[in-house]
């Protein structure tokens, strides 16, 4: 199981001083100062970037908070958050591009339903957040 976390910058605007693509409020939320959070370190989890647990909607100071994934026979289920947009893509080989399975999911869906895959499928998760961009 793979899962990758992108994100997206359409609209409504959000104050980012420093233009590290994080908004003010959530560096003041979480780091204490609209200059304090560097979008490119590990967080606390020891898995995703800073920015990655902005996107995901992770507390990056929290080690037990992780975008979680799961997978049944037929189902692929994720931790599903507020604001954010998810996508699912698979492939048969890691060594190939992943296709995507269905782009758009809105974020009150929190699964999908993968069908009759083989047992040599790859899937992953994307996420973006819906309607965020930073503007100093």
């Amino acid at each position: 199981m793979i899962f990758d976390i992108t994100g997206v910058s359409p609209t409504p605007i959000q104050l980012d001083t420093d233009q590290d693509g994080l908004p003010d409020w959530w560096e003041e939320q979480y780091f204490g100062g609209v200059t304090n959070a560097n979008p490119v370190a590990l967080c606390s989890n020891g898995v995703n970037t800073v920015k990655e647990a902005f996107i995901a909607g992770l507390d990056p100071n929290n080690p037990n908070d992780n975008f979680l994934v799961s997978i049944s026979a037929d189902t692929i289920r994720w931790t599903s958050i507020s604001g954010r947009v998810y996508s699912v893509f698979w492939t048969s080989d890691l060594m190939q591009a992943f296709q995507p399975l269905e782009t758009s999911i809105p974020w009150k869906q929190s699964s999908y339903s993968i069908g009759d895959f083989t047992d040599s499928s790859f899937f992953k998760i994307g996420v973006k957040l819906d309607g965020w961009q930073a503007n100093p």
